[in-house]
Formats: structure tokens, sequence, C-alpha cells
């Protein structure tokens, strides 16, 4: 996570796009829906629009220290953060939409839990209280567990989160629960509720593997959509949209998995990647066994080609570990794939870092490689396009890749036949129950997407 740059949304440029009837990353295909004000369309348009409440109201602020439950016939308004506490769970019923002040947050500690199952006809939604809304409104979801960490004493607080709330994460237990979280929206997070720490839209701190962590979008944030930090948190079907720094940000020994994750930048300009992976390079006293080290299969990340940006669509430093396989990167306007440093190359080279069955789509797939000794550079291309066949990654023009819709506002990542991605893809292991073994193609989505349909949604204020 970094300190955060205005974002502008694209709702003009997409509107001109559409009125064209231009068939490129922002335009609208012919025959597509137009959206509402909402952001919703015919196919995508999910339910609960964020709105302030009405009467009935439940206004909410401080600890929660025993069992609670918000339902949709008396929505939540955050006032401040809100905290659970260790031995408390926070139940939120399908189809209640909880709108958050300026200065709240969602916060679960250590050995509380939160159970925030939604459905495709009710999703939940955390949104802002504000009108019209932005990005940096509220501070959003931080789920803080007792799974491994590392860090000096296997310990971390929250990057974003004031430290008066007393959230120190992590622990032994790999297998932590904190809890259920599924169709479920959260928007217009990012605010910096602690000074020059712009939020996630949702931080996974220490978060065990035994969370269930599925079809969950984040839209308009201010800063990563998700941040997760150290733990085994396992997640499927996660869908950022927009966002002023990376769509996803791993660190401190994140040693999860991973599939059907899509990012999709539409800032003009933005700081940050589509994945942005560390570790915590050579710093002393640390566990080189809990080094990060997901498993990712099924990635779709997407910049936007004509956005100013620092950041690349695979950046990988501070010694991450990692295996991704059936990763489509494509638009990014810096670069697609981007080594950093020393440690981290060291470990491609052992294995314990690869990117395989990949397809790169960017202007510029692979930075150059510097002729100045002093300056530290890797030979990414050297690196993805070898002969190895284990490996198999692709490069092929953005427009050839067949994605059905790009627009932000009437996404489709379903691929059309003869698509690149239809083909060459690793297979998903079988002997593991988390991963779909059917999944055999490269990106988010095969020839039909069904599970970015029906709950999300994509509002503009």
């Amino acid at each position: 996570m970094r300190p955060a740059g205005p974002v502008r949304v694209l709702a003009m440029a997409a509107a001109l796009l559409g009125a064209a009837g231009c068939d490129v990353v922002f335009g609208i295909r012919p025959g597509q829906p137009r959206p509402s004000s909402d952001g919703s369309t015919g196919g995508h348009g999910g339910t609960g629009d964020g709105g302030t409440g009405g009467q009935g109201e439940l206004e909410v602020e401080g600890p929660i220290a025993s069992d609670t439950t918000w339902t949709p016939s008396r929505p939540p308004r955050l006032r401040a953060p809100v905290v659970v506490e260790a031995g408390a769970t926070l139940t939120i019923e399908p189809g209640t939409t909880v709108v958050a002040d300026a200065g709240s947050l969602l916060a679960v500690k250590p050995g509380a839990r939160i159970v925030a199952n939604g459905t495709r006809e009710a999703p939940i939604v955390l949104t802002s209280s504000r009108s019209p809304r932005s990005p940096g409104d509220w501070g959003g979801l931080v789920l803080c567990g007792k799974a491994r960490i590392n860090a000096p004493e296997g310990r971390a607080m929250s990057d974003s989160s004031p430290r008066s709330l007393g959230l120190l994460c992590g622990g032994e237990d790999d297998d932590d629960d904190s809890g259920q979280l599924s169709y479920l929206r959260i928007e217009f997070a990012g605010e910096d509720v602690r000074e020059g720490e712009p939020s996630a839209g949702i931080e996974l701190i220490g978060v065990g593997r035994r969370t269930s962590i599925h079809h969950v979008q984040m839209v308009n944030v201010m800063d990563d959509g998700v941040y997760v930090l150290g733990g085994t948190a396992e997640m499927k079907h996660i869908l950022v949209v927009g966002g002023n720094d990376d769509s996803f940000d791993w660190d401190s020994g994140w040693r999860g998995k991973g599939q059907f994750l899509a990012g999709l930048r539409t800032a003009i300009d933005f700081h940050g990647s589509g994945i942005e992976a560390d570790d915590r390079g050579e710093e002393p006293g640390l566990d080189p066994a809990l080094a990060s080290s997901p498993t990712l299969y099924n990635v779709t990340l997407l910049g936007n080609p004509d956005a100013s940006s620092d950041g690349a669509g695979v950046e990988l430093e501070r010694g991450t570990r990692g295996q991704l396989h059936n990763v489509l990167v494509a638009d990014f306007s810096n670069v697609g794939i981007k080594v950093v440093d020393p440690e981290t190359a060291a470990n491609i080279g052992s294995g314990a870092l690869d990117m395989t069955h990949s397809i790169l789509a960017n202007e510029t797939d692979f930075a150059d490689v510097s002729a100045d000794p002093e300056e530290y550079d890797y030979d990414e291309e050297a690196w993805i396009m070898s002969a190895d066949p284990d490996r198999s990654n692709q490069r092929v023009p953005s427009s050839d890749l067949g994605i059905r819709s790009r627009w932000w506002l009437a996404l489709d990542l379903s691929l059309d036949p003869g698509s690149p991605g239809l083909q060459g893809a690793a297979q998903p292991p079988k002997d593991d129950p988390f991963f779909d073994a059917t999944a055999i193609f490269i990106g988010a989505c095969g020839e039909t997407c069904p599970d970015f349909e029906g709950w999300t949604a994509f509002p503009i204020e």
C-alpha cells in the first residue's frame, strides 16, 4: 500500500466512447445495454444502491462485544470505527446495505468472526453514506486473524487503521477461522483513517485458511482493492473495479490460495499494479519458511492503456515467492511484468517463484534490460518467454484477446470462441479440493462468466 493520488473516474470518457460506438477497452459494443445511474445493467445490476438508510436506521459505533445481527429491515449506519471483539460474531443478513460515515470502518479482531453471506439475488453491500459518493469516503473492512505472519514476533498491526483500535493481528493458528464472506460488495472505501495511510477495500491480516471468502467485489476504492498481510487466507471469485493503487497486494508471508481473481483499472492517473507481490526482503530475524508464497490460478488483470501509471501488471519484489498460473495481463500502460530486486530474482532461479501458462498483452510487456552494471535489472522476457514447456507463456496483441466487454460499466470477462485464453492453460490441481480443476482456461473467465453476474454493480457516485 502506498499514499494514493487523486482518482478521476472515467464516466465522461466512457460515455463519449459509448456514444461513438467504439469497440475498444472502455467503449460499448453494439447491442450492449447502457448503464443506469448507479452503474448497473440488465445482466450485472445486483441489488442495493447504497443509499443513506431510512426510517428505522440502526446507528452503530464502538465495540461489538456479543453476538449481533444486522438485517435489511433496520439497515446499519457506521458513525465511527466499529470493532467486533474476540468471542463475538457479527452476522449480516442477505440484502443488507450498511452505509458508513467518514472516519468509520468495520474491523474484526482475532478470535472474533463475521458472517456476511449474501446471495446472488440479495447481495450484502458496504458503502458510503455520502451523496454523491466518492472513493475514500470511509475506511473499509479489516479482518484480523490468528494465522502466522512473517514479521517480528509473528504479529502485525493494520496498515491503515487507527492505532487506538488495538488491531494487533497474527498468531500460531494457520487454520484460524475469521468467518464467512460471500456475495458481498464493498464500495467507495479507502479513507485515510490513519494519517498518511489510505485504506484498502478489504484487509486480510493474519487470516487463516478456514475463513471462507468468495464472490466479493471491491469497486471505486481509493487504495488497494484487496490487501493481504501474512496468513493463509484462501479466496475465489474476487472482482476489483477501479481503485488508485493495486488491485491485489500481498506482503509479509501470505501463503494462501486464490482462483478466479479479476482486477480492472479505470482511472486516468493511478499508482500501483494489478498485483503487487511482496515479502519482507532480507530483514533480520524472519523465518524464510513463512515467506509469501501463494498459489494462484485463473487471474485477469486489465489496465487502462490510456492511463498514466507507475506500476506494472504484475510487480514482484522484496523476496516474494509464489506460483502464478493461467494469468491474463493486458493493457497496462507502463509495463506488463516487473521483477524489482535480486532477492526476488533468486526465488525465480530456485523455482520458488514462477508464472506459467499465462498471456501478456501490453504495449510494453517487459522493461528494457539496462546496460548499466550499477543498476539492478532483470531480464523478465528471458524468464517468462523461455522455451521451457512447463512454462508455456504467450504474448498476443490486446485486440486479439477476445474478451467480450472490457468497458467497466458493462463488464463481461468471458472469452469469445477462438480466444487464445481458451488454449494452452494449466490444469488446476485435481487433488486439492479448493481449486476448480475444470477451469482449463487463462484468466478469471472462460467462454462464460456467471460468477461475476447478477450480484455485482458499478456505481459512479
